[in-house]
């Protein structure tokens, strides 16, 4: 429910802008760009639920929702153009809005290359721009997710927390699979007998390998309870 209210509060604001776009004679740009928006902030939102702050600071993410609502003003300018959908005002700036959404996500036609085929379209040139947008989100997300290992895991001691903190981070879990916990274990194991690895960086590999399988907040509030048995001692 964090990000309930924002949402609430973004749709009564849209509402309330597209009255005023009607009003004001700009309805069926305003609704086209709208409409491809509104499908192109789900899919991300789809994709990347529990990143929305990080969402709105990548440029590439603004660049493919760039995409979107131009391809949908563009749409709506050829209808206009070449009067090839005859409609009041309002249903052309519908029929934009989703006309550009599926005409970005389609393929026209599949040509035969060797042994395959390839998709043409511009599926392919909105596939490369969603990419890039996902390539950096993660990043950012990789950022984000690396300080919180580091702060959670400063005090934490791998010899002590080997064996405690993966078993009870993973027993509290629901989503964890018996061959994931397994595997788990048997790399633990491995980084154990390695003594090449520093003990900070094996306590460093064992706060993502957990936080990746349950995430940060259980791992935090794992660590915090078991304090002392599995800190260092100074």
């Amino acid at each position: 429910m964090e990000y309930g209210r924002p949402v609430l509060w973004l749709f009564w604001s849209g509402l309330e802008t597209v009255s005023q776009a009607i009003a004001s004679g700009a309805g069926p740009w305003f609704i086209a760009c709208f409409l491809a928006l509104l499908f192109a902030s789900a899919e991300l939102l789809s994709r990347h639920s529990m990143e929305i702050r990080i969402l709105v600071k990548v440029p590439s993410v603004w660049v493919y929702l760039l995409l979107n609502g131009a391809s949908a003003v563009t749409v709506l300018a050829l209808m206009r153009e070449t009067d090839v959908f005859s409609a009041n005002n309002m249903i052309q700036g519908l029929g934009a809005g989703v006309g550009a959404v599926l005409l970005l996500r389609s393929s026209l036609m599949h040509l035969k290359v060797g042994d395959g085929s390839v998709d043409a379209g511009l599926f392919q040139l909105t596939k490369i721009f969603l990419n890039a947008a996902e390539r950096g989100v993660i990043r950012g997300g990789n950022k984000r997710f690396s300080d919180a290992i580091k702060e959670i895991m400063r005090n934490v001691d791998f010899a002590k927390a080997q064996t405690a903190l993966p078993l009870i981070c993973l027993e509290l879990a629901e989503d964890v699979s018996k061959e994931q916990a397994h595997q788990l274990g048997v790399e633990i194991a491995e980084v154990r007998a390695d003594s090449s690895i520093e003990e900070h960086a094996k306590t460093l590999w064992l706060g993502i390998k957990i936080g990746r399988l349950t995430g940060t907040d259980l791992l935090s509030a794992v660590v915090e309870q078991l304090g002392d048995q599995i800190t260092t001692t100074n």
